[in-house]
């Protein structure tokens, strides 16, 4: 009896966080059908939302219905690789005939700078991307994340081979074919991922390595994260190197493996992580005019300007006290999907309070694709579900 309550009470507690996580991808995409649906004038605002909203809940209740259809399908690579090959198309033509020069925004430009400026021998970070003023927020990792693609000839190609990784990765995971579609018609259902392959932004494909190294790490070293300290150090060093966001999630996955990995592994891995950071980062700092223009113009003044400090210090406080808490891979795709969630509507509902909720949302006063950093650890908190699309 006491065994089937508490089969009861976790089977309810993994419907409940379901229902969480499918709550906090229709929030994340709702802003971007507010956004942008605005700005046609065929279909009223209010009527987009209550579709999309309808159409993802609907699915998510009548896609289980296929299970056992898919599931049996002997066909089934024809069918996933048809939808994932068409869809890769698409983005391939968005990326080769959107003019970047068009786009209002600043990430392409940012990229492209980037590495321009320091395959040039430029310190790159006084170069003003708009008649506003500002410049380039890539911290040094985003310059070899960029550069294979840059050198092919755009920087828009890294998310057309995120969408690759993406599929070829569902395709080879170990789990049934009901769940891969899901998941996969989840992503292509996400206005957020579409529109940063549209305007050839690099925010969700940098989350998305992230969340792969996390994945592919915890499964090859899940007996001990630190037994190779050297090139886990230089991975991390390389995250680390590309948004000040990346260091929450890391906290949350490595901070208690670390504290508990035996003294020399730590000594190892503390002098590597040093040293490849100051590698990574060595095609930058080489390029720096002086001192004075260092500290007045570097992407750490950008990017520690997107958030009040208390905010920032709040949130890395949350993540040591959550890593104590949580280990394993799909509790902490699930805590990392609403912990960025919430550092960014609150973030998102200070500057409402204080300048206008219609002013950030519409006059680009905030930027709504920090929520789209959510998606990728929403999608790794995915795979790992049995009942994808039935929450």
């Amino acid at each position: 009896m006491q065994n089937a309550i508490t089969i009861s009470m976790l089977q309810f507690l993994q419907f409940s966080k379901d229902k969480i996580a499918l709550f906090v991808y229709i929030m994340i995409n709702v802003f971007y059908v507010i956004k942008y649906g605005q700005r046609q004038n065929y279909v009223p605002v209010f009527i987009l939302v209550t579709v999309y909203v309808f159409f993802v809940i609907l699915s998510a209740k009548k896609f289980h219905l296929l299970k056992c259809w898919l599931d049996r399908m002997k066909n089934f690579r024809l069918l996933f690789f048809s939808i994932g090959f068409l869809a890769f198309l698409v983005f391939l033509m968005l990326n080769l005939y959107i003019d970047e020069s068009s786009l209002n925004v600043l990430r392409y430009k940012g990229m492209n700078t980037t590495i321009s400026h320091v395959l040039s021998g430029e310190y790159p970070y006084t170069t003003f991307l708009d008649g506003k003023g500002d410049t380039t927020s890539n911290l040094p990792g985003l310059f070899y994340l960029g550069m294979p693609f840059y050198l092919l000839g755009d920087v828009g190609y890294l998310q057309v081979f995120v969408f690759m990784l993406i599929l070829l990765f569902l395709y080879k995971l170990e789990i049934s074919n009901y769940r891969k579609i899901g998941v996969l018609c989840l992503l292509l259902m996400c206005p957020a991922f579409l529109w940063e392959v549209f305007v050839k932004s690099d925010l969700m494909s940098n989350v998305f390595l992230l969340s792969f190294f996390m994945y592919w790490w915890s499964k090859k070293n899940e007996e001990n994260y630190f037994e190779k300290p050297v090139l886990l150090a230089f991975l991390i060093a390389l995250f680390l190197l590309t948004r000040l966001i990346v260091v929450m999630p890391l906290i949350i996955m490595f901070f208690m493996p670390f504290m508990k990995a035996q003294m020399k592994n730590k000594l190892i891995f503390i002098i590597a992580l040093v040293s490849f950071i100051f590698l990574i980062s060595l095609p930058v700092l080489i390029t720096i005019p002086s001192w004075e223009i260092f500290l007045q113009y570097n992407p750490l003044n950008n990017q520690t300007g997107e958030a009040p400090w208390f905010l920032s210090a709040f949130f890395l406080t949350l993540s040591f006290l959550l890593s104590k808490r949580f280990n394993a891979p799909n509790k902490i795709f699930f805590v990392l999907s609403l912990l960025v969630f919430s550092l960014v509507l609150v973030r998102f509902l200070l500057n409402g309070f204080e300048e206008g909720f219609y002013r950030n949302i519409f006059l680009n006063l905030f930027d709504i694709s920090y929520f789209g950093l959510t998606i990728p650890f929403l999608f790794f908190y995915a795979i790992q579900q049995k009942n994808i699309m039935h929450a």
